[in-house]
């Protein structure tokens, strides 16, 4: 499968769009706008993922998936988090960084150092630790606990597996699923 570029280009400007609007509420008043342009330079549009959505602008159609099932028609408390937590959480995917472990601690590395923008502890525990076989190097007692307590994980988690496993089925979303899924989201929350 390959993405066409009208495609790519919705998926491009739905991330600033997104963004931009989602960080218009957060609590920590963070500046979204060098994080938008980080994504844009670093290549994330173009990127593939390792196992699943592998063409060129997969990664970043597969994190849009992931935050589109999170939040549907839902508009939860700390949306800022909700939104950066799912369409980033595969950051890594842009240097092929993935599929070999710690993937969720390169994406954490990318927006924190690369881009400047700080995560809270949940949303970085959430990206961080979204990859099993990363989640496994901790204690029983803790891999518990982000399990409970982390407002972001099991969902994304969720969704994430249920994307992963719809781009690598042998009838993944067309075009134009995605694209109708896109718009309506956000014209639903009238960020268009």
């Amino acid at each position: 499968m390959t993405l066409s570029n009208d495609t790519k280009r919705i998926i491009k400007k739905a991330y600033g769009i997104i963004l931009r609007n989602a960080f218009k509420a957060d609590e920590q008043h963070r500046d979204v706008e060098p994080l938008i342009r980080f994504v844009e330079k670093c290549g994330f549009f173009k990127a593939r993922s390792y196992s699943h959505h592998h063409y060129s602008g997969g990664a970043a159609q597969h994190c849009m998936e992931v935050m589109l099932w999170s939040l549907g028609n839902k508009n939860p408390e700390k949306l800022s988090s909700w939104v950066i937590v799912t369409l980033l959480h595969d950051l890594c995917n842009t240097y092929g960084f993935t599929g070999h472990g710690r993937d969720g601690e390169k994406s954490v590395f990318m927006i924190e150092k690369c881009a400047h923008f700080l995560l809270t502890d949940d949303e970085r525990e959430a990206i961080h630790y979204h990859m099993m076989c990363d989640m496994r190097t901790l204690p029983a007692e803790r891999q518990s606990s982000i399990k409970a307590n982390n407002p972001f994980w099991k969902t994304m988690k969720r969704n994430d597996c249920r994307s992963a496993a719809q781009g690598s089925s042998e009838e993944p979303l067309s075009e134009d699923e995605f694209c109708k899924m896109v718009n309506e989201f956000l014209e639903g929350r009238g960020w268009k």
